[in-house]
């Protein structure tokens, strides 16, 4: 595996809200390798998408950055918010959920994607118009020459999608960070889509940080994952690990739940109970309240724990007993 193009280390994160302070992000740590693809899962209200928006910039108004690292291409983006602006669209650039929203309804699609290209490298109206005319034709769009003029309503959520894809990879930058990229399309035009990124960071290197409810997606395009509960890491290391022998019963709990493509039919188990609420979060583990394995022990600081060379749990009692 190569050198991380992505560090984050001991990310905190918190929210004011009617003057109280709520941790939302606890010491979050993960890495994406150069040209690699990580996995961020967990269910509504993790801190998956809170973790990209950190990553860019992007944070509520209500919301700080109260200590941690952001390393990117070994400069601390929280030491330098110059260096950050200067690597948006160049080095970082980001996929939203819904590009309907994301999307400008009033400007023609061609031109949100000649923005970056004439901010960053100078190009004239022109010469910026033909670069997003062939970047639309490489993301799938058929006749590129003509949908460049048109606006984000008068496309598909599919196509819409395609011009956020084309955008983001405008700028050609070394990390993508996609935050549920096929939520809101449906079944078909997600394997189209996820099939695109695939080949693009095949032929162009770029790497992913890939946030995602379905497991699924993970198994078929990340290499690690990093698995996120009420804004902390529960596990992180290789898909094949993680997902062939989860250590923690959270992230057990969240495969048990998830349909299996290819596999044999089985019963789905729903996780008892829901989330805690970031405001009422409980001392200690965060799901031990949802967890069957839980003893008093689990009430105490759980510091994340190395297994092997390259995974992690936090858990005082994961289902490897050896770890």
């Amino acid at each position: 595996m190569s050198d991380p193009i992505l560090q984050i280390n001991d990310l905190c994160v918190s929210l004011r809200q009617h003057g109280r302070k709520i941790n939302v992000l606890d010491h979050v740590t993960l890495d994406v390798p150069a040209g690699g693809a990580e996995g961020l899962v967990g269910e509504s209200g993790s801190g998956k998408s809170m973790t990209l928006r950190s990553v860019i910039g992007l944070l509520p108004k209500n919301a700080q950055v109260d200590s941690g690292e952001i390393i990117f291409d070994g400069d601390n983006l929280l030491a330098d918010p110059r260096k950050l602006r200067s690597i948006r669209g160049t080095g970082i650039s980001m996929i939203f959920q819904e590009p309907a929203v994301a999307l400008n309804p009033i400007m023609r699609v061609g031109e949100q994607i000649t923005d970056g290209l004439q901010e960053h490298f100078g190009l004239d109206s022109r010469q910026a118009r033909n670069q997003a005319i062939e970047l639309m034709g490489q993301v799938g769009i058929v006749d590129p020459e003509h949908r460049v003029d048109a606006y984000p309503f008068e496309l598909s959520g599919g196509m819409r999608q395609r011009v956020m894809i084309a955008s983001a990879i405008a700028c050609k930058p070394k990390l993508i960070l996609c935050d549920e990229p096929t939520t809101a399309l449906d079944v078909t035009v997600q394997e189209q889509v996820i099939d695109l990124l695939t080949s693009l960071r095949r032929e162009m290197g770029i790497a992913l940080l890939y946030v995602t409810h379905d497991m699924a997606v993970v198994a078929n395009i990340c290499e690690t994952v990093t698995v996120l509960y009420s804004g902390q890491v529960m596990e992180r290391g290789s898909v094949h690990d993680v997902f062939a022998h989860p250590d923690h019963p959270y992230t057990a709990a969240l495969l048990h739940s998830t349909p299996l493509i290819d596999g044999p039919a089985k019963r789905l188990e729903p996780i008892p109970g829901t989330a805690p609420l970031l405001s009422e979060r409980p001392d200690g583990c965060p799901f031990a309240p949802r967890c069957s394995y839980a003893t008093s022990a689990c009430t105490g600081i759980v510091h994340p724990v190395r297994i092997g060379h390259s995974r992690f749990i936090s858990c005082t009692h994961p289902l490897d007993k050896e770890a």
